[in-house]
């Protein structure tokens, strides 16, 4: 119990490093079931949710990580089943681009559709971003963490739970996306 309620002194601190081991505790303990979390389970719950909106990207993928582990344990599923209105919209917003990502994925797209060759000075530091890019990409990411959990959810509670809260969110994305000024759609 003494460990949970450092941990919850933790959670707020301003260094992202802490608030990541703050999540990967909670984590370790969840893993050896939801008893461990004991009377500070509802609180540990609303900040791994608002955790997953994290602007640290470390803090992101381990809160996005409890709500894997909380699937993959029968009390667990009736812990989060409440929760879903809060933390599937919280998950979909990793899924969105930045207005940087959308226009790099501009700028990529108008170049091969143009047939745009030229080895320019500009070319070569966009094709070296370009690589540098597909590096990161190529290790997880917080998109691919928050798109794998929320498959998890989707399989894991009935259609009749997620569909209303996800529907409108697609539904949204989706109208938004015919506006390149407000587009979210997902990215490769």
């Amino acid at each position: 119990q003494g460990f949970l309620e450092g941990l919850a002194l933790l959670s707020s601190d301003a260094d992202p490093r802490i608030r990541r081991a703050v999540c990967t505790g909670v984590n370790s303990l969840a893993i050896n079931g939801l008893a461990l979390l004991g009377p500070l389970l509802d609180g540990i719950c609303g900040f791994m949710a608002a955790a997953v909106g994290d602007s640290d990207e470390g803090v992101a993928l381990e809160a996005c990580e409890f709500w894997v582990v909380l699937m993959q344990l029968d009390e667990g599923i009736d812990v989060m089943r409440p929760r879903l209105a809060a933390v599937l919209p919280a998950l979909w917003s990793q899924l969105t681009l930045t207005p940087a990502q959308r226009e790099s994925d501009r700028q990529r797209e108008l170049l091969e559709a143009t047939g745009e060759k030229r080895f320019t000075f500009l070319h070569y530091k966009a094709k070296q971003e370009e690589d540098e890019e597909k590096e990161a990409e190529a290790m997880w990411t917080v998109r691919k963490q928050a798109a794998s959990t929320l498959d998890t959810a989707a399989v894991t509670f009935p259609g009749n739970e997620v569909c209303p809260i996800l529907l409108p969110l697609i539904q949204d994305a989706a109208a938004g996306g015919s506006d390149d000024a407000n587009s979210s759609r997902f990215g490769h």
